[in-house]
């Protein structure tokens, strides 16, 4: 305004017109602002007398516009034009004062709210990098932890993989998993064991109640354990000591079957020389004498006709003599194959008593007879026609004494066993002396 002033009184209504028209509405709204409501009433009289210089000074010049004067205004120039100019400058000093006033003190408080806002920003700033370190170190500390504990599950899982002997199996007996333990014992690859029947290393020595006694119990829910002797795919075999028991899923269900396994081939073997007669290959006396009471036991238990034959070569000490020792163990082995052969029921035991004597438990039903069954390995030993000129058959022959066991319940084991032994042995001299090569039955 002020340069408006001192310029060419034509050029100062041209020019301002624009610029008043501006402060106009500026004017009206400052007068409706809400901060300037609240401000003094001299504030609203410098606004509403700004507002009214204003409408004047627009006024005049349209009345002169109108009135054709404006050509003329340079020669004719109002003083009321600088009287309103006036008027209009000191009331827009005060408005500019006052509005600088206010920015300075919106200033202020916008600076103090912009170092709150900062305050408040830094530290959540410096809180959120601060949790998120933390959540990254904490992250990192459960991640290794995780690791460990998964490095320290596949150890695991590995030593049982390479260590234990263990399947699964469905219902049916199918093989659907199987550790690296039981390719390497049994000599299968993974691939020819998967599908097929678990009875594909089966061994010919077990007899099928001990199957029938597993499937039983595992399919009612229960573990099985016990010691089984298993075909390893080259022909040969291996025990293991097995616990059977049944896969569930979420409702109880049985889904199938799983079996863990250790390897006691060496203890088996170790009990095998225990109880084995090292010549022959048959059982010994330190296993006769263990095993008879436990027989003895058993046959009351299931009221089965329990029997002992004492059996013992001919004349073998004449054929010791003549052919020599050597040849005396061949008659031995060969008599032990014979006798094998006679009795090869899996509950038939046969053991080499000491040097010629030999000794046989088995059981037998109500209907079987008893004497045709042992004179018929009397026979095979005899059909042997192993030469033997000091015998009076001509060739090797046996006697056997046979004694046919009631149990004594009024006696103990030890006793019952001791007069089981004296009775089979008075059997067998019996048979030899009626001339050797005879069948006797104690109390017959």
């Amino acid at each position: 305004l002020e340069e408006l002033l001192s310029g060419d009184p034509a050029e100062k209504i041209k020019n301002v017109e624009g610029y008043l028209r501006a402060a106009k509405h500026y004017c009206k709204f400052l007068l409706d602002t809400k901060e300037f409501k609240e401000e003094s009433e001299e504030l609203h009289e410098t606004l509403n007398n700004l507002e009214i210089n204003i409408n004047t000074f627009e006024h005049l010049s349209l009345e002169r516009y109108y009135n054709k004067e404006i050509a003329q205004i340079g020669t004719k120039y109002d003083a009321r034009y600088d009287v309103l100019f006036k008027k209009i400058l000191i009331d827009s000093s005060t408005i500019e004062y006052f509005i600088h006033s206010m920015n300075e003190e919106a200033l202020v408080k916008y600076n103090n709210l912009r170092n709150i806002l900062l305050v408040i920003f830094f530290t959540l700033l410096l809180l959120s990098l601060f949790y998120i370190y933390s959540n990254t170190k904490q992250s990192k500390i459960e991640t290794l932890r995780l690791q460990k504990v998964q490095d320290e599950l596949n150890q695991s899982l590995t030593l049982f993989n390479t260590n234990v002997i263990a399947s699964q199996t469905d219902l049916k007996g199918i093989i659907t998993e199987v550790s690296q333990a039981f390719l390497d014992i049994s000599g299968y690859k993974k691939n020819e064991l998967i599908g097929s029947n678990h009875n594909i290393i089966r061994h010919e020595d077990m007899t099928s109640e001990i199957f029938a006694d597993m499937w039983a119990t595992i399919q009612a829910g229960e573990i099985w354990e016990g010691e089984v002797k298993n075909k390893h795919k080259n022909g040969d075999f291996y025990w293991v000591h097995s616990f059977v028991e049944p896969m569930r899923n979420n409702n109880n269900e049985i889904t199938g079957y799983q079996s863990v396994r250790q390897d006691i081939t060496d203890k088996k073997y170790i009990e095998y020389l225990s109880v084995t007669d090292g010549l022959t290959g048959l059982y010994n006396r330190r296993h006769f004498d263990r095993i008879l009471p436990k027989e003895i036991n058993q046959s009351r238990r299931n009221q089965e006709r329990l029997i002992f034959t004492m059996i013992d070569v001919d004349n073998f000490k004449k054929y010791n003599d003549n052919y020599g020792h050597k040849k005396g163990d061949v008659v031995l082995t060969s008599i032990a194959k014979s006798l094998e052969t006679s009795f090869k029921r899996s509950h038939d035991m046969i053991f080499r008593l000491g040097g010629e004597e030999f000794g046989i438990i088995f059981s037998l039903k109500t209907d079987d007879h008893l004497i045709s069954l042992v004179d018929g390995a009397r026979e095979n030993i005899q059909d042997l026609g192993i030469e033997h000129v000091g015998n009076e058959a001509g060739v090797i022959t046996a006697s056997f004494g046979v004694v046919e066991i009631y149990s004594d319940y009024t006696k103990s084991l030890d006793e019952e066993v001791e007069i089981i032994y004296i009775q089979a042995d008075e059997a067998l001299y019996k048979a030899k002396d009626l001339g050797r090569n005879q069948v006797c039955l104690y109390g017959a």
